[in-house]
């Protein structure tokens, strides 16, 4: 029998999601507001015009008017059904679903993982040589425990493990636990390794990094992509450093796993690390979510440190994030200065990392001098240069124009970034009448206890323009485009009951004067309409003079 998730649950798990948080976790979000900016997952566009609205728990896409709950977006963006969207959410989220009598719920995807991992961590304490490394290390049994540091054994003990568990293997092997050989024959991804689980952002299993012990020429592997396993939007210990993060409002991004356990030991628990790459911009939802801290980028000092530092550097700082870059020179890195007992050395090159845009200009200028040489490679700098400068934000850009002209020995007006200017305003922008009609509604929907004595003044016939979208008052937004777009537009501002007031009665006075110019256009007797225009013109004065009519009594 299938597995049908109760109702109740589901909706319980959608009260548990914040939406700009998983929204957040597939595309970058900007602050807007009250909601939250970002470019559309669902069509290709460069203006951002895809709006997420916490309070009212929807995202909708002015542009191509993509629109739904948390659990639409995740179908949508990952081609699932929606009970495998529930259950996607529900892993992720560490929420147990309830399903309905004599259905039963299905194994999570990361079931031989969590089995894989406790054997790991049980193996660990029965294998000298592994101890012995993380010993020399001067990784101590409190950090081995936190950070469940285990070690993989031969293949027939991972599979008596998974038998025991009764965990078939082709979910072993959708879960990247185990792969296929040759002929279709199963076996594991992780063996004679130091392990390191990593966790998605929730702190749910989703892979692991494996360092040799032996000769492999691999030193680190990691698990290989799959549906729970995606490096390039996953960062090794976030789930442990989220809090710190917040709290020092700063985050430091190592190189490597060691690194990042020897920086917690240290007390720098705000840092984590990529997984064998560069920060890319899938990392960058990540790092915004955590209330858009200082980041740190603690790298070799080699030439791929380098070159990653380089690309990180000029990926953040395009993007808007402050932050710095401190290089480990001599062979030394972030795990070496612990072990070493150098934390106020640390601490010092932490608080003194180069800003991003110094790093990213210094590096440019050196590639095009080493290039060119002389007057021409300084004038290739200086190209390269002002690139790089217009991809910052007009403020930082003039800012930093300066220290590149020193660096240059040029002056700043050869630096000056183009004008960024103003978008042009948009063509959708509303007549006066238009925004009246759409802050009435929109009040109406945000705040519906202001209509409760105004009632008798409201109804569809004073909206000349929106009449059908004031009809859908008290329907569901995420059933309705329209009520998504409205609720999304912060061009469109809610009223005070005041403010309120004032707009019904201007949307009165409007429809009277349309109902007296159709009235003097229509044919009949000359007396009847002589009459029905002096009602309204009364009605008219009333109004004008600051009084508000009941619907239909100037009728």
């Amino acid at each position: 029998m299938g597995s049908m998730i109760k109702q109740d649950s589901i909706e319980a798990l959608k009260a548990r999601l914040d939406i700009v948080e998983v929204i957040g976790s597939y595309i970058e979000l900007k602050r807007a507001g009250s909601t939250y900016k970002g470019c559309c997952p669902f069509h290709e566009e460069r203006t951002p015009s895809f709006n997420v609205n916490p309070q009212k728990g929807f995202y909708h896409c002015f542009g191509c008017k993509a629109g739904g709950d948390v659990i639409r977006f995740v179908q949508e963006h990952e081609r699932l059904g929606f009970n495998e969207a529930v259950e996607k959410l529900a892993r992720e989220y560490n929420f147990a679903l309830e399903f309905e009598q004599g259905s039963h719920a299905p194994k999570p995807k990361n079931t031989a993982l969590v089995a894989l991992n406790r054997l790991f961590v049980d193996t660990l304490g029965h294998h000298p040589e592994a101890a012995a490394y993380l010993r020399d290390r001067g990784i101590s049994d409190a950090m081995i425990e936190r950070f469940e540091i285990g070690y993989a054994p031969e293949s027939r003990t991972q599979l008596a493990r998974l038998s025991q568990e009764k965990i078939p293997l082709p979910m072993a092997i959708e879960a990247g636990g185990f792969s296929e050989g040759e002929g279709g024959r199963p076996y594991p991804r992780f063996i004679d390794r130091v392990t390191f689980p990593i966790h998605n952002p929730q702190g749910v299993l989703v892979g692991f990094g494996g360092r040799t012990l032996g000769n492999h020429p691999a030193k680190y592997v990691n698990s290989a992509q799959s549906a729970l396993f995606n490096k390039s939007r996953l960062l090794y210990a976030y789930h442990l450093a989220r809090d710190r993060v917040l709290k020092t409002k700063r985050l430091i991004v190592a190189e490597g796993y060691l690194d990042v356990v020897m920086l917690h030991q240290a007390g720098f628990g705000e840092a984590v690390a990529s997984l064998g790459t560069a920060l890319t911009e899938g990392h960058l939802p990540l790092i915004k979510r955590l209330d858009n801290p200082a980041v740190i980028l603690a790298y070799d000092g080699d030439s791929a440190g380098i070159t990653a530092a380089y690309k990180a550097a000029t990926l953040l700082s395009a993007h808007g994030f402050k932050g710095g870059v401190v290089l480990f020179e001599e062979g030394l890195d972030p795990a070496d200065m612990v072990k070493n007992g150098q934390i106020e050395a640390l601490k010092a090159l932490f608080e003194g990392a180069k800003p991003f845009a110094h790093f990213v200009i210094d590096r440019l200028i050196e590639e095009a001098m080493g290039e060119y040489g002389g007057p021409e490679g300084r004038e290739q700098a200086r190209k390269r240069v002002g690139a790089y400068l217009n991809t910052l934000g007009a403020l930082s850009a003039e800012g930093f124009a300066h220290y590149a002209a020193s660096q240059l020995g040029t002056d700043v007006r050869y630096l000056k970034p183009r004008s960024q200017g103003r978008l042009a305003p948009s063509n959708s922008s509303r007549a006066e009448g238009d925004l009246t009609e759409l802050s009435v509604i929109k009040t109406l929907l945000l705040e519906p206890g202001l209509s409760e004595g105004l009632i008798d003044y409201l109804d569809i016939g004073l909206f000349e323009r929106h009449a059908q979208l004031f009809a859908l008052i008290g329907s569901d937004p995420n059933e309705h485009g329209e009520l998504r777009e409205l609720l999304s537009d912060d061009r469109i501002l809610p009223l005070s009951e005041e403010e309120l007031r004032q707009k019904i009665r201007h949307l009165s006075i409007a429809l009277l004067r349309r109902q007296m110019r159709r009235i003097r256009t229509m044919p009949g007797d000359f007396t009847t309409k002589s009459f029905r225009l002096r009602k309204l013109q009364s009605a008219l004065t009333q109004l004008e003079r600051g009084r508000l009519l009941l619907w239909g009594s100037w009728d």
